[in-house]
C-alpha cells in the first residue's frame, strides 16, 4: 500500500465535526475571520472536499490531523490550535460548569459577531 501524503501547516484548524448539517458554519466564518485580521494562518476541514480522519496531540503543543479528500489522498495538517465544530447535543461534559450560560459554544459565537 502507497499513501501519498500531502503535508500542510496552519496557525489554526477549524473542522467539522461528524453529523454537522451545514459546513462550513456561520460561527466558522465569523471565526475565520477574527484569526485572519490577527495574521494568523487558518485552515478549514469538512464538507465532502476534505474530511478529518483523525487527529493525533503532539507533545509540543498542537496537533495532527489527518484528512482524506474527494480523491482518497491522505493529507497530514499541522496545526498549532484546533476548533471542533460539532452539534451541541454531541459535545461531551468536559468540565463541571461547561454547559453555563456564561460559556461560549461555537453555536453562540455568530452572535458576537
Amino acid at each position: 500500500m502507497n499513501l501519498d501524503f500531502r503535508d500542510s501547516k496552519f496557525d489554526v484548524i477549524l473542522a467539522a465535526g461528524p453529523n454537522l448539517p451545514l459546513w462550513p458554519a456561520r460561527g466558522a466564518h465569523t471565526l475565520s475571520r477574527m484569526l485572519t485580521k490577527y495574521g494568523l494562518k487558518v485552515g478549514w476541514i469538512g464538507g465532502d472536499d476534505l474530511r478529518a480522519i483523525g487527529m493525533v496531540p503532539q507533545a509540543s503543543g498542537g496537533c495532527v490531523v489527518l484528512a482524506e479528500d474527494s480523491q482518497k489522498r491522505v493529507h497530514r495538517i499541522e496545526a498549532r490550535s484546533l476548533v471542533r465544530f460539532s452539534r451541541p447535543a454531541e459535545i461531551s461534559n468536559p468540565f463541571s460548569g461547561s454547559t453555563s450560560s456564561r460559556v461560549i459554544l461555537g453555536s453562540k459565537w455568530a452572535d458576537l459577531g
